[in-house]
């Protein structure tokens, strides 16, 4: 959506059936405070639950990457799943959405550089949730991603992520052309 302050929009649950159809269904609310380009308060609702949670950007930095890749990836000839970019200086992070072999919806984390064509080491976490009691979080291996760009707008991907719990079954897709879902990134903290 469109960035407004507040930003506020559904908080959806997707699932994936045998068939490969995912469907969504509204589970709750989100609401972004932003208190300046680089910080922010998100306010949740899931069900009755409900909680705040101070938001800092994680990976920050004054140069921004050329070309800019940041942004919402995905495949068009199936959608349900895709990336969430960030591309900063000689730095990238990608999240990965995805189902495991049970079709639930699952995520996993990477970290490398900004280059056109690298493999992401991706890590699958377990903690807790976020009206538990803290406790701490475990990374372990979640397989992999190649990500190949032609351009800051297109790109090819090839995958075997899984889920901490399902090593045997990972999402494999590949080669297959993702492009961004997001319109380009305008870093507000450069104007």
């Amino acid at each position: 959506a469109a960035y407004t302050n507040p930003w506020v929009g559904d908080l959806k649950r997707y699932t994936r059936n045998a068939a490969g159809t995912v469907s969504g269904v509204s589970v709750g609310s989100l609401r972004l405070n932003f208190s300046d380009a680089r910080t922010a308060s998100l306010q949740w609702q899931l069900g009755t639950r409900s909680g705040t949670e101070a938001l800092q950007q994680l990976l920050a930095t004054s140069t921004p990457a050329l070309p800019d890749r940041t942004g919402i990836w995905y495949n068009p000839l199936e959608s349900g799943w895709g990336l969430s970019i960030y591309s900063g200086g000689d730095v990238r992070s990608a999240v990965m959405y995805f189902y495991d072999g049970d079709n639930q919806p699952r995520w996993v984390l990477g970290v490398g550089t900004n280059a056109a064509v690298e493999s992401l080491a991706m890590q699958s976490y377990r903690g807790f949730c976020p009206d538990c009691a803290a406790i701490p979080t475990v990374a372990t291996s979640g397989g992999r991603i190649d990500l190949n760009f032609s351009s800051a707008r297109t790109a090819n991907l090839n995958t075997a992520a899984f889920y901490a719990g399902q090593p045997a079954a990972p999402w494999r897709r590949g080669p297959v052309a993702i492009v961004p879902l997001s319109d380009a990134v305008v870093d507000p903290a450069l104007y």
